[in-house]
């Protein structure tokens, strides 16, 4: 077995037994937009999925009417961005940790309530998901992996001969 995986899973019983984290019931009724206000989402953390999701992403329409969208993205590609937005939020990802570029961009996202948190990494990070457990949200979408459960309540599956384009194309689907 790899030493990494390991590694996470000793991460999770330790969070699973001190109560860090538990496992996500669904509750979502979807579509259900409106009772969703406060959009977070959360772009890929390498750079090739950051590509493909922003060219997924490049007509949708996120000026809609009583929707706010707050964009987190890795702060290594600030400079490949071509949405116009104000709420963008820059991260550093680094090996074993994440941390806000702007204790301002902290405040907003950790202490206040959003609405919907979704999550476009298709690989599992542990430390972004510990994050994303931290925020206080109705709904989480992400990705179907080994762990997922702990973290989310709407899982999209991945299949191996799917392109990472599609499944994003799923997650813009939901948010119609």
């Amino acid at each position: 077995m790899n030493f990494n995986l390991i590694k996470i899973r000793l991460k999770i019983m330790f969070y699973l037994i001190f109560g860090k984290i538990s496992k996500k019931t669904a509750k979502i009724e979807l579509p259900n937009h409106k009772n969703v206000k406060d959009v977070v989402i959360f772009f890929p953390a390498d750079e090739k999925a950051f590509r493909i999701a922003m060219y997924s992403f490049r007509e949708f329409d996120f000026f809609k009417k009583n929707l706010n969208f707050y964009f987190v993205i890795n702060q290594k590609f600030e400079h490949l961005i071509k949405l116009n937005a104000t709420n963008l939020i820059f991260m550093q990802f680094h090996k074993s940790k994440i941390s806000f570029c702007n204790l301002k961009d902290e405040d907003i996202l950790i202490n206040e309530k959003k609405d919907m948190l979704i999550d476009l990494n298709t690989n599992f990070n542990f430390e972004l998901c510990k994050m994303i457990d931290s925020i206080d949200s109705n709904y989480k979408i992400g990705f179907k992996n080994k762990y997922s459960d702990y973290f989310f309540n709407l899982q999209l599956d991945t299949f191996s001969n799917d392109i990472t384009e599609n499944s994003f194309n799923r997650i813009k689907q939901i948010l119609m």
